[in-house]
């Protein structure tokens, strides 16, 4: 009873932590409006922390709604870091980049931003744009970033569980 005792004081007396914040996009390359004389070699976009990711994390799309980008997209240069690449010689005109991630206190995060190539070429049809970043996320990667979310709060509750069932016995 003792032991119990204790135990229960020294998880009360624990400091209390700070709610994990969601991962922060800090920037992206090319950077928001970029007017680029020629094609990117890759997009990417950089977080204040590590993200996961499931399918298709970053995407690109021409005005017209269609993919660009060479679909192999994944971690740049640190987990900090989601990339992918596009092919040479796109054509001129305004792009769309948007991106999804999981923070690391499972959370998902998303985003889009806009850059263009040359010279744009007749101009863009808003409403396509607007239509391609509203529907980017796919329901798909909600139920992932559910599923991950719940894994680590069932993670979490079997380790303390695990840990105060050790002092009662």
């Amino acid at each position: 009873m003792a032991r119990w005792a204790l135990a229960v004081l020294a998880v009360v007396s624990l400091p209390a932590t700070g709610a994990g914040a969601h991962a922060t996009m800090l920037e992206t390359s090319p950077v928001d409006g970029a007017k680029l004389e020629s094609t990117p070699r890759e997009v990417t976009v950089t977080f204040d922390e590590p993200v996961h990711f499931s399918v298709a994390p970053v995407r690109v799309f021409d005005s017209s709604g269609s993919r660009v980008d060479g679909g192999e997209a994944g971690y740049g240069d640190s987990e900090n870091v989601l990339a992918v690449s596009l092919p040479p010689n796109v054509d001129d005109g305004i792009y769309v980049v948007t991106w999804q991630a999981v923070s690391l206190d499972s959370h998902p995060v998303s985003g889009a931003f806009v850059f263009q190539v040359g010279e744009s070429v007749g101009g863009s049809d808003a409403s396509t744009i607007v239509e391609v970043i509203d529907g980017s996320g796919g329901r798909g990667f909600d139920v992932a970033a559910d599923l991950v979310r719940w894994v680590t709060y069932l993670g979490a509750l079997v380790g303390v569980g695990s840990a105060l069932l050790g002092t009662l016995i």
